[in-house]
């Protein structure tokens, strides 16, 4: 993927891969594409965004959402955060499985 995709087609291709390698594929798609104070900025919004969608949890406002895109901005930066988003992501599909089995 070169410099020039859209945020749609980086969707796009994220929600299309494996779940439960989705971050570590995106990761690795990224390759070195940026220097070291371009990664660290990214990785400081990710951040930012994960902690502003944890605030908007105690909102009626979408902090999911918020935390989600933060979570895909950090992991496309970090191998160790994209490794552990596909660990949460498998937990909370075997989470919403058990509850839809509830249901």
């Amino acid at each position: 993927m070169g410099r020039s995709a859209t945020w749609g087609q980086i969707w796009r291709e994220f929600k299309a891969g494996t779940p439960g390698r989705r971050f570590s594929e995106q990761h690795r798609r990224r390759g070195q594409a940026h220097g070291a104070r371009v990664r660290a900025a990214f990785m400081i919004a990710g951040a930012i965004l994960i902690a502003a969608g944890a605030l908007m949890a105690l909102t009626p406002a979408p902090g999911g959402v918020l935390a989600a895109l933060g979570a895909a901005v950090l992991a496309r930066e970090s191998a160790v955060a994209a490794r552990t988003f596909d660990g949460i992501e498998l937990r909370l599909r075997r989470l919403a499985a058990r509850v839809r089995r509830a249901i």
